[in-house]
């Protein structure tokens, strides 16, 4: 069965990333399980209520943070299977640890604002080159009918190419794939070699541009756009 894990921390990023993950679960017929990272046992270690002071402290106030995000899956997938967990310390660092044998991990776009979110601002990039499975960035305005966009390289390209078709397939909408070369380089089709692993409708375009301008502009309305790991940093 697919497992997929998301990441919530309480942000307005947060709450999409979480809904995405419970519809993609559910189309893979697999579970959810919902984690939120707190920072504050590595600042300090009073965790408790403050006394007379009902439903009070920093280990209740991040409780609450994964009911809510919990009820936001539920919410989304009445009858999804969603387990749930509170982890202490760097999102980063718990998250990568989690995607070892996870089918996807999802985290939104940007962390909560202020100090803390500089403190995690960069938990998406880095899960991205880091994680042991595939990274859904998800951002808000979504564009659930648009096509799936991958971008490949002459490299290691078959795990985003495949992972790619999947989605395709599961969304049931259009998959474009682009290579995009340097204006130098040789004139020989990208394309030659690369047949989809699966079935369905494929756009395959090729562009002297550089990288993130064209594959920005071409996922403009995509749905979803998938790209090789990075090298880490």
């Amino acid at each position: 069965m697919d497992h997929l894990v998301v990441g919530y921390d309480g942000s307005s990023e947060a709450g999409p990333a979480v809904r995405w993950a419970a519809r993609q679960a559910s189309l893979r017929g697999g579970e959810l399980h919902l984690v939120h990272c707190s920072l504050w046992p590595a600042l300090t270690h009073d965790l408790g209520p403050v006394p007379g002071v009902a439903d009070s402290g920093l280990r209740h106030a991040a409780e609450a943070i994964v009911a809510e995000g919990a009820g936001y899956a539920h919410a989304e997938v009445p009858g999804l299977t969603i387990t749930t967990g509170l982890m202490y310390g760097w999102a980063a660092e718990n998250l990568r640890k989690l995607s070892s044998g996870a089918t996807m991990l999802v985290v939104g776009s940007r962390g909560l604002g202020g100090f803390m979110g500089l403190l995690v601002g960069s938990v998406s990039l880095e899960l991205a080159s880091t994680a042991a499975c595939p990274v859904a960035i998800v951002r808000t305005g979504e564009h659930p009918n648009g096509p799936v966009v991958v971008g490949i390289d002459v490299e290691e390209w078959e795990p985003a190419l495949r992972h790619a078709c999947t989605l395709a397939t599961l969304f049931e909408t259009t998959l474009r794939v682009i290579h995009v070369r340097r204006s130098t380089e040789s004139s020989t089709s990208p394309e030659q070699g690369l047949t989809p692993p699966m079935p369905g409708k494929c756009w395959m375009r090729r562009s002297a541009a550089p990288l993130t301008h064209y594959l920005a502009s071409s996922s403009r309305n995509a749905c979803w756009l998938a790209l090789p790991s990075p090298e880490p940093c």
